[in-house]
C-alpha cells in the first residue's frame, strides 16, 4: 500500500480500507490543522491506486467500506472521481465508498454530478464544515463562510 504523509483515520472506521488518492489539501490554510502542511496537494497515479486495490483484494473481499483517503479529494475532477469509483467497484464490487470533502469542494459540483458519483458508489461524505460561525470560520480561516455551508 503506497501511503505519502499522514492518514486520517477516525476511530471507528480502524478496520477499513484506506486508499491514499491524493496527497495534502487544496486549502491547507486552516490555523488548527497541521496534518498536511509539507505536502502540495496532488493526485495519486490510477496506476498506484489499482495496485493497492490489487494488494488489498489478496487479504480480503469484505474491507467493510472503502475511504478514498487525503486532505479533500472531492477537489478532483467529477470523471476523476467516477473513474476512480469504477475502479474500486472493480475490486470490491459491493463495498460501499467514503471520503472527505471540503464545502468548497461540494460547490464546485452541479446537482447531476453529485447523483452521478453517488450511483457510482459515492455515498458517504465527511464534510469538514467545522462551525456554522463566520467569526469562527475566519478565525480558523476555513476559506468560506456559513453562507456557503448552506448553498451546499
Amino acid at each position: 500500500m503506497h501511503y505519502n504523509g499522514p492518514i486520517i483515520r477516525p476511530h471507528t472506521e480502524a478496520n477499513d480500507l484506506f486508499v491514499e488518492v491524493t496527497v495534502g489539501c487544496t486549502h491547507n490554510s486552516c490555523t488548527f490543522c497541521n496534518f498536511y502542511h509539507g505536502y502540495p496537494f496532488r493526485m495519486a497515479p490510477l496506476e498506484q491506486v489499482e495496485a493497492d486495490l490489487q494488494e488489498a483484494r489478496r487479504y480480503t473481499d469484505d474491507p467493510g467500506r472503502i475511504w478514498a483517503s487525503g486532505g479533500n479529494p472531492y477537489a478532483m475532477s467529477t470523471e476523476r472521481l467516477a473513474e476512480l469509483g469504477r475502479l474500486f467497484k472493480k475490486y470490491f464490487p459491493n463495498t460501499p465508498l467514503a471520503t472527505y470533502a471540503r464545502v468548497d469542494d461540494l460547490n464546485r459540483k452541479t446537482v447531476e454530478e453529485m447523483r452521478y458519483l453517488r450511483d457510482l458508489g459515492w455515498d458517504d461524505l465527511v464534510i469538514g464544515i467545522e462551525s456554522g460561525d463566520d467569526d469562527v470560520l475566519r478565525h480558523v480561516n476555513k476559506g468560506y463562510t456559513a453562507a456557503d455551508i448552506l448553498e451546499g
